[in-house]
């Protein structure tokens, strides 16, 4: 199934919505109702109340029973209970149909199950089913085809409508081709839909019509699964409709849920109105608030006119000008009623100073009042015990397990939805949740800026996370800042220490609750996880804690230093640890620089033969396609805040010949060839040599107990294989790892042999290639091929990854298993997984060739989570924390390609061609 993001769209017809609801539930919305569950008999929670007769039973453990509905009584369901029938004519969807249901979750659990459903005993094509799927979220299923989910938060303890509308054309023309479609509605509003062809829709014989449970699967029926796992829903249902047509949208959808309130929509709620905020020329601006309420639609209005293309609960500001001053207000409509949000005014300034958006500053020189906001805003914390200490600039506190403080009277006005800046200066003896806005338990959409393992982080609860270097708990103050920029409907962080920026994400929260207190020293009572903590016993923050300021706007790395220096840090001179380095590169191929600098802020000038070379202002320099005209010497001038500039060493560039190959029957990709290990010849000095006829070649290293074999137990039973089976993270390491490319087209390639399949865990398996960083975990931008028991799989880096269900490995059998990437001209990325020369399958019995994958999506020369993701490049290994048990056996004839390799080459390979060509 394919989660999707939400998408709200503005409608036209309001006068048709308003005319038909001023006249209440009309004959026109009853035509073509097959069955409406009103559940208002206790005594018969299946009766139909729509005259149609077409009553339900309950399950073997009951129908569930009866309690407070929406509109009168309702059906409660425990897990255990359903309604159901068999006559499955009547409830068709394999013609035009729509399901209406209203729910409300149980706050308390957090399983699958369905609501509605249309299926066989077992989940098979065609099957279809409204259901609360794992991430409690409420979604619409076909069969295999895909899933539609709605990815708003209604584990609220209020009550919420689900309508799936199924347009399914009568008659096939195929030169037409029509597609049919399955529109999902939340509470009125259009979500997304599935359009598929008309054969993926035709209903599996023996489906079965239910309430509050889904298919609970055939277990000797092959393909037969249950769904969803575990398929009973637990919760509140009412006012279940069923229709043999298409309700009409907006009007008909409007009308069936004013119904549940008598013909009349409640008003648009506003729970948080947009804030006054000063804004900088130049800069964005992000303006929200909170609403809910059903069929709504949304119209920014600055000055009483209206913003054009501004509809939907965050106003986007891309660049402020001086025409962006005035009045803002959120006008939130449904086809009843509208409703204006307060007023928030916006001036504009020329220039940023630190007073510009700050919504609170703790600063604790006040003695006996630790949590008094210096700002002049009002926004005092309570103290919980937090102690006067010595400060990085005058006094600062102490907090441990029991001692922060908490803005438990809500006085400060902190929107997470949109722009904020959060600062601090800490010296943290361990680790645990410096500031954040959270609830006791951590749920979805509270935000904390915490240390873990040593690094900074920042965990939007449940969503996703960021985090990155230097190791914090060294006994020394350090600066800290989160910016999150919200642009576009795209939510951007960047990480700051002591004023560089250390990581970066991309974590979709905007949709998300905005749910909460402010805490300095404090987040959860289960984040973050104790064993993520190490030894410490508590998820509070450990150490001392100072100059903590909170702005709604996101601030620029000038304005991070800016405070930085404020609070006591200091400005920290460039100074180059470790310069770019002489190399020598095929013609056609690319060559890499990289240098690391040490100091605040540094920047980067990249020179040839002293000549700037424009655009080349990273730490890491490329030439693609390298020619004779690109011999040289190259340099890097580095400056910084500091205003001190100073040149790195040279670095010679020599451009090699392409070699001429002369025969082999991989030698139509010869120049591609990154690397080749046969493991044949083991020096006594562990290096492995790379026998690829291309430059740069990358010698391999044994690490961590991996050996050579000896006695011919290569593939073939000739040669030699490399043994990585003694102990974790046992590999062979290539040497000059940063040379490789793996943002673009590769292929990785080998011959393994098991012993026994990989053991089990939640990431029970081993690396057979593995690109993360030399010295620290799996992260964004990691790639990791892997035997996952005993099949394959390939990850990402905690952004996307694939495993295949077959077919395994045989212990005691040579296997050839080889990974492809093809990266193509639209930069879309797609992955192929071949076992003894043909394609995987996935869960769901599809091909594992050409697959649509996340692969580059961070770029892996970029820092994340401490580490240059270029630095490392394992075989028999995964990352230091990801697939790093010991490979369970041998693995020979291992190699690269910077190519995505076709289905015809890797089949020559599974034949036993050897990757190397033959050299004139």
């Amino acid at each position: 199934m394919n989660g999707r993001r939400q998408n709200f769209r503005v409608c036209g017809g309001i006068a048709v919505a308003l005319f038909a609801i001023a006249a209440g539930l009309q004959a026109g919305v009853n035509d073509g109702l097959v069955a409406h569950y009103a559940f208002e008999n206790a005594a018969n929670l299946g009766a139909d109340s729509s005259g149609n007769n077409r009553n339900l039973q309950g399950g073997v453990q009951g129908g569930g029973s009866s309690t407070d509905g929406i509109k009168s009584r309702g059906l409660a369901l425990d897990g255990f209970s359903h309604l159901e029938t068999e006559q499955g004519a009547a409830f068709a969807t394999g013609s035009s149909f729509s399901w209406s249901v209203w729910f409300l979750f149980d706050e308390s659990d957090e399983e699958t199950g369905a609501l509605l459903s249309k299926s066989p005993e077992g989940w098979l094509p065609g099957s279809k089913a409204i259901f609360k799927n794992e991430d409690s979220r409420i979604a619409f299923d076909l069969g295999f085809v895909g899933d539609v989910v709605y990815e708003g938060n209604l584990q609220d303890g209020r009550w919420h409508n689900a309508i799936v509308v199924g347009n399914i054309p009568e008659v096939w023309i195929p030169e037409n081709e029509p597609l049919a479609s399955f529109k999902f509605y939340v509470d009125g509003n259009f979500v997304e839909s599935i359009e598929t062809a008309l054969e993926n829709v035709a209903e599996p014989n023996g489906s079965i019509f239910r309430i509050g449970s889904g298919s609970p699967g055939v277990e000797e029926e092959e393909n037969s699964d249950r769904f969803p796992n575990p398929h009973r829903f637990v919760g509140n249902l009412d006012e279940v409709r069923i229709y043999d047509r298409p309700l009409a949208f907006p009007a008909e959808i409007v009308e069936v849920i004013a119904d549940a309130f008598g013909g009349q929509l409640p008003s648009p709620e506003i729970h948080r109105h947009p804030q006054s905020t000063q804004a900088v020329q130049g800069r964005s601006l992000a303006l929200s608030a909170n609403v809910s309420g059903f069929a709504l639609e949304y119209q920014w209005m600055k000055d009483g006119q209206p913003v054009p293309d501004a509809t939907s609960p965050v106003l986007f500001i891309e660049e402020v000008t001086a025409e962006t001053a005035g009045e803002y207000k959120l006008r939130v409509s449904n086809p009843l009623t509208s409703i204006d949000s307060n007023g928030a005014t916006v001036t504009v300034l020329e220039d940023w100073t630190p007073s510009v958006g700050l919504a609170g500053y703790w600063n604790f020189e006040t003695d006996g009042d630790l949590g008094k906001d210096a700002s002049g805003n009002g926004a005092d914390l309570e103290d919980f015990g937090a102690l006067s200490a010595e400060g990085s600039k005058g006094k600062g506190i102490e907090t441990d397990a029991a001692a922060y403080l908490r803005d438990t009277e809500e006085n400060l006005p902190l929107d997470t939805l949109g722009d904020f800046t959060w600062t601090a200066m800490i010296r943290s003896e361990n680790q645990g949740n410096i500031m954040s806005k959270s609830d006791e338990t951590w749920a979805e959409g509270n935000k904390s800026l915490f240390v873990r393992n040593g690094q900074l982080g920042f965990d939007t609860g449940w969503i996703g996370d960021a985090g990155g270097a230097p190791q914090l708990v060294d006994d020394a103050w350090h600066h800290v800042a989160l910016v999150n920029q919200a642009i576009d409907g795209e939510t951007r962080q960047t990480l700051y220490v002591d004023g560089n920026s250390v990581a970066s994400s991309q974590l979709p929260f905007a949709d998300q609750p905005d749910s909460g207190l402010f805490s300095i020293g404090y987040g959860s009572g289960n984040f973050p996880d104790l064993g993520d903590l190490g030894d410490q016993d508590t998820p509070n923050y450990v150490g001392l804690i100072d100059e903590v300021r909170v702005y709604t706007q996101s601030l620029f790395q000038d304005d991070i230093i800016q405070l930085m220096q404020d609070a006591g840090g200091q400005i920290v001179a460039p100074e180059i640890l470790q310069g770019p380095e002489n190399t020598s590169v095929v013609a056609g191929r690319t060559a890499r620089f990289r240098v690391v600098v040490a100091g605040t802020a540094p920047t980067y000038q990249w020179q040839k033969d002293g000549v700037d070379i424009p655009g080349a202002n990273a730490a890491q320099f490329s030439i693609p396609d390298v020619s004779d005209a690109d011999t040289g010497q190259y340099t890097v001038q580095v400056s910084g805040i500091a205003e001190v500039l100073i040149t790195s060493n040279p670095a010679i560039l020599a451009v090699l010949p392409a070699p001429d190959f002369a025969g082999g029957e991989l030698a139509h990709v010869g120049l591609f060839l990154e690397s080749y290990w046969n493991f044949d010849d083991a020096p006594p000095n562990g290096v492995i040599e790379d026998l690829s006829p291309n430059d740069p070649r990358h010698d391999g290293i044994l690490a961590n107990g991996a050996i050579i074999t000896t006695g011919n137990q290569g593939f073939g039973e000739t040669g030699e294989a490399l043994d990585t089976s003694a102990q974790e993270n046992a590999h062979m390491a290539a040497m000059r790892p940063e040379e490789y490319d793996f943002n673009e087209s590769f292929t990785w390639s080998a011959w393994v042999k098991i012993d026994e399949p990989a053991g089990e865990g939640e990431e029970g398996g081993a690396g057979i290639f593995g690109r993360a960083p030399a010295e620290t975990a799996h992260n964004n931008g990691s790639k990791v091929f892997y035997l996952n028991i005993d099949t394959l799989g390939f990850d990402t880096g905690w952004v996307d990854g694939v495993n295949s269900s077959g077919p395994p490995l045989e212990p005691g059998t040579w296997h050839h298993v080889a990974l492809v990437h093809n990266r193509d001209e639209n930069e879309e990325s797609s992955v192929s997984i071949y076992l003894d020369g043909e394609p995987t399958t996935n869960d769901e019995g599809e091909p594992i060739e050409g697959f649509e994958l996340n692969v580059a999506e961070f770029r892996e020369d970029e820092e994340f989570n401490g580490g240059l993701v270029n630095s490392g490049f394992r075989i028999g290994d995964g990352a230091i924390d990801f697939f790093a048990a010991p490979f369970p056996g041998l693995i020979d004839e291992a190699a690269i390609w910077s190519v995505a390799l076709t289905a015809e080459d890797i089949a020559l390979l599974a034949n036993g061609a050897s990757p190397l060509p033959e050299v004139v």
